[in-house]
């Protein structure tokens, strides 16, 4: 299945807005932000963070993955947690996708498309985004 591609374009507002596209695992990040040097990380699936019976849990899912992390261009330029999740979560929903989980780290979303489903999950650790998506075919199974 060919994936689409989420992609971060600024808005003339300058806030990022989530683009659908079809093209590989280019991923981007609000204004300012760079994708860190070398390629898309992939894989045959990735953890994801969920709810669980005590606090949070990663949950792996099956499926072909990529992971880009995004960094400020300069330290100055570095965005709120608040913010870069507030933009993810609001445009996710646009698209239709499900929030899963959300804390002051993470959004875990699922996007139901033909065929199939997207996990996406964005992770801040300090001084970064990770963006992580997660196409998984009817066929596949989510552990």
């Amino acid at each position: 299945m060919r994936a689409l591609v989420l992609l971060l374009a600024v808005a003339a507002s300058g806030a990022p807005s989530l683009v659908a596209a079809a093209a590989g695992c280019d991923l981007a990040a609000p204004p300012a932000y760079v994708a860190q040097h070398g390629e898309a990380a992939r894989a045959a699936g990735a953890a994801v963070r969920m709810a669980g019976e005590r606090g949070s849990r990663d949950t792996w899912i099956d499926g072909a993955a990529c992971t880009r992390r995004w960094v400020p261009r300069v330290d100055r330029d570095r965005r709120a947690l608040t913010e870069i999740h507030w933009h993810y979560r609001r445009e996710l929903q646009a698209l239709g996708a499900q929030l899963l989980f959300r804390d002051w780290r993470h959004t875990v979303a699922r996007l139901p498309l033909p065929g199939g489903t997207r996990w996406i999950q964005v992770y801040s650790p300090p001084g970064a985004i990770d963006v992580t998506v997660i196409d998984v075919v009817a066929s596949d199974h989510g552990r």
